[in-house]
């Protein structure tokens, strides 16, 4: 099921598209969702039961004003329930979700505060029933965020750790922190991440006492030495293993929406855009990348796909077979400026 933002009806507003595609990439179903005729889109959907979908959306309430949509549909793309989330008056920028065991939905991401001249960045964690009802969240109003946060549930039930970008240390540089938060979300204490690594992280248990975080990294004394890393840690925050990908004359970037899956430890795929070129819509060779590591890190292989055009990797999925889903956007200033 793919989710896709395109311009319809005589006003000119963003709607969301779900297409059920074969294995062999037929349509076999779409169907358009739109909230009240206002500008929508999606992160992600979710499946809660063999029948049951969960689509997390987005729409525009008021001019510029962004609110969290979140409707279930049944195997057939009907609608069986939907709820606008309200987070008091801050504007939603982007979020993640994630189902737990006892069904509860936690939404987390960030907020754009209605400060002026200029609106703040802050992270935000949010937990709904199954119904959305709002049990609880939290603004971390002491952690201005530049990128979507990574959330991780600990092995024991008893928290989880926040990954952001935020100042830490000694220095001014953003770089990851993470924060170590209680089930209520209550800070615990604070790590930071080795290496300066900075940018759009991701994170998954490698075992019970061990995670995988990547992020962006980058070089000193070269813009264009901009790396993907890939960190395994401890719960204290403890290095045990890291890798730089990328060449160094390179700009090579994460997977804007997702960047690190696997169903075997041992075999952990990594994503990103090589040969990177801002905006997508560039006259420039770019290639989606995918590397494959070990639990330790070390690379089985690295491959690049992609020819003669601008090439900018979203996201990817590990699947049963062992293999790997690649899906972002392609631009080809030869073909009428194109973008798909």
């Amino acid at each position: 099921v793919i989710p896709l933002s395109l311009l319809t009806h005589t006003k000119i507003i963003d709607c969301i598209i779900w297409v059920k595609l074969s294995k062999t990439g037929q349509v076999i179903r779409d169907t358009t969702y739109e909230f009240q005729n206002q500008s929508s889109g999606t992160f992600s959907i979710l499946q809660t039961s063999p029948d049951k979908y969960l689509i997390a959306s987005y729409t525009m309430i008021d001019s510029n004003f962004w609110e969290i949509w979140l409707f279930h549909t049944d195997s057939t793309f009907k609608k069986i329930d939907e709820k606008i989330i309200s987070l008091d008056t801050n504007s939603v920028s982007q979020f993640a979700v994630k189902i737990q065991e006892s069904g509860n939905i936690l939404i987390y991401g960030i907020l754009l505060t209605p400060h002026t001249p200029a609106p703040k960045c802050y992270s935000f964690i949010c937990e709904l029933s199954p119904t959305f009802d709002i049990l609880q969240y939290k603004i971390f109003t002491d952690h201005q965020v530049m990128f979507q946060p990574s959330l991780l549930r600990k092995t024991e039930d008893n928290g989880y750790y926040f990954f952001l970008i935020d100042y830490h240390g000694t220095t001014s540089r953003y770089n990851e922190a993470i924060l170590n938060l209680d089930n209520s979300f209550s800070i615990l204490n604070i790590g930071g991440v080795p290496l300066w690594v900075a940018g759009y992280p991701n994170s998954q248990w490698i075992s019970s006492d061990k995670f995988i975080l990547t992020g962006r990294i980058y070089g000193i004394g070269n813009e264009n030495d901009v790396g993907v890393a890939g960190l395994i840690m401890d719960t204290n925050f403890s290095l045990y293993h890291n890798l730089y990908i990328g060449d160094h004359d390179t700009v090579e970037w994460q997977g804007l929406y997702s960047n690190l899956d696997f169903i075997n430890s041992d075999s952990i795929f990594i994503g990103g855009t090589h040969n990177m070129c801002p905006y997508e819509f560039c006259n420039t060779t770019c290639w989606y990348s995918l590397t494959n590591v070990d639990s330790a890190l070390n690379m089985r292989w690295e491959k690049f796909y992609g020819d003669h055009a601008d090439y900018t990797l979203y996201g990817l999925k590990a699947t049963k077979d062992g293999g790997c889903l690649l899906y972002g956007t392609v631009y080809d200033s030869t073909m009428n400026n194109e973008r798909d």
